[in-house]
């Protein structure tokens, strides 16, 4: 039984990375291009049992694309999906003219993308084989060398994830960021330890809660820096990086903890939050603490476009949030502890300067 191929039309190098691994773990072959003219090519020399387009790229945008794929004799019946945020009737309308079967929404959940990939395959009949991930059993340790191993092992993955988002010059490089990050981590478990929570996430947090952001890797320089405010297009790209920071930790086989952080850092206690609209204590512990520490770092950095936020405001805006964007327990907790925050800063104190992630966003 042969794999089935799908092609992935995306002009993105970093999305088109992630939807690269996600259809591999999918059990599809993948073929990739990064343009409309070289995706017209490909399809008709290898004609792919499926096509997943973007909508917006540059020269021949997705409707155009998938136009031109139909006029190829042998793609007129392969399931064309495409990925947009843009979900207007006017948009929508066009999409299913040009002969799109189906639309994979942004901001995707990565296990939803992977489910409309195999479903569209099973629409022609055939059988996708996920590929196995299931390691062979190590040979038995005594517990404390298995603590050590699975530490250690944890380690060496944070590491690759952190070189990865620092091959990006000038995005997770700057001493700003760094000084985020660490002050982030630290806030995380300081919170953990005075709620109460278990010392081991009180410890997971440490290590991992400043990758919160880390899925900002695979948003465009653009969308990062645009000076004035999105449009709705625009903020859903942003939204993505919930996404794409949990798919990338959950592919290092970081802990869940690590996962739950990219992922729900930016739910709301309210609900109206992203990515999912989770509300209250609904949203994992680990994500309410961070969304509290990233928010109050956001106010207490340096930004070259406001003055200096005196602490005792800080403290004012992050009470008026509790029970609105955040868990109102934690934040009396949080500010309860004000000599223990400051500990914190001034172990990492910013530079002068703006830092360099867009956290409020």
């Amino acid at each position: 039984m042969s794999t089935p191929t799908v092609l992935i039309i995306e002009d993105d190098p970093s999305l088109r990375a992630l939807e690269r691994r996600l259809a591999d773990r999918a059990g599809f072959a993948v073929l990739e291009a990064a343009d409309g003219p070289d995706a017209v090519a490909l399809a008709a020399a290898r004609t792919p049992d499926i096509v997943v387009s973007d909508y917006h790229m540059p020269g021949m945008d997705g409707p155009e694309v998938v136009q031109a794929i139909r006029a190829i004799p042998a793609m007129r019946d392969r399931p064309i999906l495409m990925v947009t945020a843009d979900q207007s009737t006017d948009s929508v309308a066009r999409l299913r003219r040009a002969g799109v079967d189906e639309v994979i929404v942004k901001p995707f959940d990565p296990r939803e993308f992977r489910e409309q990939l195999q479903a569209a395959a099973r629409s022609r009949g055939l059988t996708p084989a996920p590929a196995a991930r299931n390691r062979p059993a190590p040979r038995r340790r005594s517990h404390d060398a298995e603590a050590l191993v699975a530490r250690i092992e944890q380690l060496n993955q944070l590491v690759v994830v952190l070189a990865t988002a620092m091959e990006r010059p000038g995005r997770a490089d700057t001493e700003q960021t760094r000084n985020h990050l660490l002050r982030v981590a630290a806030l995380a478990a300081l919170l953990a330890r005075h709620a109460g929570a278990p010392p081991a996430l009180v410890e997971a947090l440490g290590c991992y809660a400043g990758l919160h952001d880390v899925g900002k890797i695979g948003l465009r320089e653009h969308i990062l820096r645009k000076p004035d405010l999105y449009t709705p297009a625009e903020r859903d790209e942003m939204r993505t990086h919930t996404l794409i920071g949990a798919e990338l930790l959950r592919s290092a086989a970081l802990p869940g903890v690590a996962v739950n952080v990219a992922m729900f850092h930016h739910e709301r206690w309210d609900g109206f939050g992203y990515p999912q609209g989770l509300r209250g204590a609904r949203i994992p512990l680990e994500a309410r603490i961070v969304a509290v520490v990233d928010v109050y770092d956001a106010m207490r950095s340096t930004r070259s476009y406001r003055p200096e936020i005196p602490k005792d405001e800080v403290a004012a805006r992050l009470r008026d949030l509790a029970g609105t964007q955040l868990d109102p327990e934690l934040v009396k907790t949080f500010l309860a502890h004000a000599d223990d925050v400051e500990e914190v800063y001034a172990a990492h104190p910013d530079p002068s300067g703006e830092p360099d992630l867009e956290v409020w966003r």
